[in-house]
Protein backbone atom coordinates (compact mmCIF):
# COMPACT_ATOMS: atom_id res chain seq x y z
CA UNK A 1 0.00 0.00 0.00
CA UNK A 2 1.43 3.33 -0.93
CA UNK A 3 1.47 6.16 1.90
CA UNK A 4 0.27 9.57 1.12
CA UNK A 5 1.44 12.72 3.52
CA UNK A 6 -0.96 15.45 3.01
CA UNK A 7 -0.43 18.50 4.55
CA UNK A 8 -4.31 19.20 4.84
CA UNK A 9 -5.75 15.64 5.49
CA UNK A 10 -2.27 13.93 7.47
CA UNK A 11 -1.42 10.16 6.45
CA UNK A 12 -3.49 8.18 4.25
CA UNK A 13 -2.80 4.68 2.63
CA UNK A 14 -4.39 4.12 -1.12
CA UNK A 15 -5.46 0.88 -2.37
CA UNK A 16 -2.22 0.47 -4.76
CA UNK A 17 0.55 -2.64 -3.89
CA UNK A 18 3.35 -0.09 -4.39
CA UNK A 19 5.46 0.76 -1.02
CA UNK A 20 5.73 4.96 -2.13
CA UNK A 21 5.54 7.48 -0.03
CA UNK A 22 4.32 10.74 -1.63
CA UNK A 23 4.72 14.23 0.14
CA UNK A 24 1.24 16.27 -0.90
CA UNK A 25 -0.58 19.95 0.06
CA UNK A 26 -3.04 20.63 -1.72
CA UNK A 27 -3.70 17.42 -3.49
CA UNK A 28 -0.19 18.01 -5.35
CA UNK A 29 2.24 15.27 -4.62
CA UNK A 30 5.94 17.37 -3.96
CA UNK A 31 8.43 14.62 -2.74
CA UNK A 32 7.68 11.32 -3.96
CA UNK A 33 9.70 8.50 -2.40
CA UNK A 34 9.74 5.04 -4.64
CA UNK A 35 11.44 2.07 -5.15
CA UNK A 36 13.33 3.26 -8.25
CA UNK A 37 14.28 6.46 -6.25
CA UNK A 38 13.46 10.50 -5.15
CA UNK A 39 11.37 12.89 -7.01
CA UNK A 40 10.88 16.23 -6.10
CA UNK A 41 8.51 17.96 -8.02
CA UNK A 42 7.13 21.74 -8.85
CA UNK A 43 3.98 21.71 -10.32
CA UNK A 44 3.62 18.06 -10.36
CA UNK A 45 6.51 17.95 -12.74
CA UNK A 46 9.82 15.71 -11.64
CA UNK A 47 12.26 18.78 -10.52
CA UNK A 48 15.27 16.86 -9.39
CA UNK A 49 15.16 12.86 -9.50
CA UNK A 50 17.65 10.47 -7.12
CA UNK A 51 17.92 7.12 -8.40
CA UNK A 52 19.29 4.53 -6.73
CA UNK A 53 22.71 4.60 -7.52
CA UNK A 54 22.63 7.95 -5.99
CA UNK A 55 23.06 9.59 -9.70
CA UNK A 56 21.37 12.65 -9.79
CA UNK A 57 19.30 14.00 -12.65
CA UNK A 58 17.76 17.77 -12.97
CA UNK A 59 15.41 17.32 -15.63
CA UNK A 60 14.36 21.05 -16.41
CA UNK A 61 16.93 23.72 -16.42
CA UNK A 62 18.68 24.68 -12.69
CA UNK A 63 18.90 28.55 -12.56
CA UNK A 64 20.91 29.94 -9.84
CA UNK A 65 20.76 33.50 -8.48
CA UNK A 66 23.62 35.70 -8.96
CA UNK A 67 26.80 35.45 -7.14
CA UNK A 68 28.68 38.14 -5.83
CA UNK A 69 32.13 38.11 -5.10
CA UNK A 70 34.52 39.73 -2.45
CA UNK A 71 37.35 42.31 -4.60
CA UNK A 72 39.89 42.98 -2.43
CA UNK A 73 41.45 46.62 -4.50
CA UNK A 74 45.33 46.76 -3.48
CA UNK A 75 45.67 50.06 -4.54
CA UNK A 76 49.64 51.23 -6.05
CA UNK A 77 51.55 48.24 -4.71
CA UNK A 78 55.07 47.14 -5.26
CA UNK A 79 57.59 44.89 -3.37
CA UNK A 80 56.45 41.95 -1.50
CA UNK A 81 52.51 41.32 -1.78
CA UNK A 82 50.58 38.42 0.06
CA UNK A 83 47.47 37.11 -1.47
CA UNK A 84 45.30 36.07 1.01
CA UNK A 85 43.31 33.00 -0.56
CA UNK A 86 40.99 32.42 2.41
CA UNK A 87 39.25 35.95 2.16
CA UNK A 88 38.42 37.19 -1.69
CA UNK A 89 37.99 36.14 -5.11
CA UNK A 90 39.36 39.20 -6.95
CA UNK A 91 42.64 41.28 -6.50
CA UNK A 92 42.90 44.68 -8.21
CA UNK A 93 46.39 46.46 -8.11
CA UNK A 94 48.24 48.84 -9.94
CA UNK A 95 52.20 47.41 -10.23
CA UNK A 96 54.58 50.58 -9.83
CA UNK A 97 57.87 48.76 -9.35
CA UNK A 98 59.12 45.02 -9.33
CA UNK A 99 56.68 42.80 -6.91
CA UNK A 100 57.13 39.14 -5.71
CA UNK A 101 53.15 37.21 -5.15
CA UNK A 102 53.07 34.88 -2.45
CA UNK A 103 49.72 33.14 -1.96
CA UNK A 104 48.56 32.33 1.83
CA UNK A 105 45.85 30.37 3.07
CA UNK A 106 45.89 27.43 0.35
CA UNK A 107 42.81 25.32 0.43
CA UNK A 108 42.36 22.17 2.88
CA UNK A 109 42.94 19.05 1.55
CA UNK A 110 40.74 18.02 -0.97
CA UNK A 111 39.92 21.24 -1.86
CA UNK A 112 40.66 23.58 -5.20
CA UNK A 113 40.53 27.36 -5.66
CA UNK A 114 40.82 30.05 -8.56
CA UNK A 115 41.43 33.75 -7.69
CA UNK A 116 41.55 36.34 -10.36
CA UNK A 117 44.27 39.25 -10.78
CA UNK A 118 43.45 42.50 -12.49
CA UNK A 119 46.74 44.10 -12.52
CA UNK A 120 47.66 47.54 -14.63
CA UNK A 121 50.87 48.07 -15.64
CA UNK A 122 52.10 44.83 -14.02
CA UNK A 123 54.80 44.48 -17.10
CA UNK A 124 57.23 46.68 -14.87
CA UNK A 125 58.01 43.04 -13.06
CA UNK A 126 56.37 40.24 -11.52
CA UNK A 127 58.03 37.39 -9.31
CA UNK A 128 55.51 34.45 -8.73
CA UNK A 129 56.33 31.83 -5.59
CA UNK A 130 58.73 29.19 -6.75
CA UNK A 131 55.42 26.30 -6.99
CA UNK A 132 54.09 28.24 -9.23
CA UNK A 133 53.00 26.64 -12.89
CA UNK A 134 52.30 28.51 -16.39
CA UNK A 135 50.98 27.32 -19.47
CA UNK A 136 53.71 25.98 -21.34
CA UNK A 137 56.16 26.27 -18.66
CA UNK A 138 57.08 29.99 -18.83
CA UNK A 139 55.61 32.75 -16.86
CA UNK A 140 53.23 35.28 -18.77
CA UNK A 141 54.82 38.21 -20.67
CA UNK A 142 52.73 40.96 -18.86
CA UNK A 143 51.96 44.37 -20.32
CA UNK A 144 54.03 47.13 -19.28
CA UNK A 145 51.05 50.34 -19.46
CA UNK A 146 47.59 49.02 -19.12
CA UNK A 147 45.46 46.05 -17.91
CA UNK A 148 46.08 42.71 -17.73
CA UNK A 149 43.97 39.77 -15.93
CA UNK A 150 45.10 36.70 -14.89
CA UNK A 151 43.68 33.49 -13.03
CA UNK A 152 45.76 31.79 -10.25
CA UNK A 153 44.34 28.16 -9.39
CA UNK A 154 45.58 26.37 -6.35
CA UNK A 155 46.07 22.57 -7.45
CA UNK A 156 45.24 20.33 -4.48
CA UNK A 157 47.04 17.41 -6.80
CA UNK A 158 50.27 18.97 -7.16
CA UNK A 159 49.85 21.48 -4.14
CA UNK A 160 51.04 24.23 -6.36
CA UNK A 161 49.81 27.37 -8.39
CA UNK A 162 48.81 27.58 -11.69
CA UNK A 163 48.79 31.07 -13.20
CA UNK A 164 47.06 31.34 -16.47
CA UNK A 165 46.13 34.36 -19.08
CA UNK A 166 42.32 35.43 -18.94
CA UNK A 167 43.41 38.54 -20.73
CA UNK A 168 46.33 40.79 -21.59
CA UNK A 169 46.21 44.46 -22.65
CA UNK A 170 42.72 44.78 -21.87
CA UNK A 171 41.05 47.67 -23.45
Amino acid sequence: MANVINAQNGLTTTADSSSDLNIQAGGTTFVEIASGGLNLKTAGTNALQVDTSQQVTLPKRLTLPAQKVKVNQLGSISGAQAIDLSTHTIYTATITAATTFSFTNAPSSGESQVVYLRLTNAGTGITWPANTKYAGGTPPTLTASGIDVLGVMYDLITTTYMVFVIGLDVK
